[in-house]
């Protein structure tokens, strides 16, 4: 009986240490998400001009560091280069692309936050801090014609961020949330020569790029309310 469960001892270390090890590592940022938050990788797509588009978000989880508070922080966002044209283009944005892109995404994330967190019933109400980087670091990367786009957060002088508060509760009647908007405030700092690349994400022959401190979206304001 004591081998067996030594044997089970040391079968629940290595699947633990396996745990640890198997984390994916594509884009690093899990390591501004320590234990006991959570990260975890969101993936999914929209369509867009009938072109359908993969995107992932790499999402910071809090339950526990405040009663009834969930953190919810993005840490980075992928996708290809192509979409980011298509919804920055300075003489015809598409804004609905862009739209489509945030709705989906908190949706994916709202839905993660309660499994992971605890559904928090009607009238019963929990406030959801959602943080997204205004500012951070910029990376166009990938072979010709499939190129892709990494927006990252990082602490330090570059790290300006929007924060939306909400008010959210699940309605078990109807199987829906439902969500109020409390506030929308902004933190951190990005230096006034950190700027959008317009002339280098327009042009499809650029070649791969880094930038360490950048604008992130088209403008300064939260994209994402």
């Amino acid at each position: 009986m004591r081998k067996k469960m030594k044997k089970i001892y040391v079968l629940l270390v290595f699947t633990f240490i396996l745990g640890f090890l198997g984390i994916p590592k594509a884009s690093g940022q899990c390591e501004y998400c320590q234990y006991p938050n959570i990260c975890n990788f969101v993936n999914y797509t929209i369509v867009c001009n009938g072109v359908e588009y993969p995107i992932q978000a790499v999402i910071c989880y809090t339950c526990n560091g405040t009663p009834n508070v969930y953190n919810v922080q993005v840490l980075e966002l992928s996708y290809p280069a192509a979409l980011e044209r298509l919804m920055y283009d300075p003489y015809n944005p598409n804004t609905a692309c862009e739209d489509a892109m945030w709705d989906s995404l908190w949706a994916n994330i709202r839905r993660k936050v309660f499994e992971l967190c605890g559904y928090v019933g009607c009238p019963e109400r929990v406030t959801i801090l959602k943080t997204l980087p205004i500012c951070g670091e910029f990376i166009y990367e990938g072979p010709p014609g499939h190129e892709f786009i990494r927006k990252r957060f990082h602490p330090g002088s570059c790290n300006l961020r929007c924060v939306v508060e909400l008010s959210v509760c699940f309605d078990y009647n109807t199987q829906t949330y439902d969500e109020q908007l409390v506030n929308l405030t902004f933190f951190g700092e990005c230096p006034i020569e950190a700027k959008y690349p317009w002339g280098r994400i327009s042009n499809p022959d650029e070649p791969p790029f880094r930038i360490e401190c950048a604008q992130l979206w088209s403008n300064r304001f939260c994209p994402w309310p």
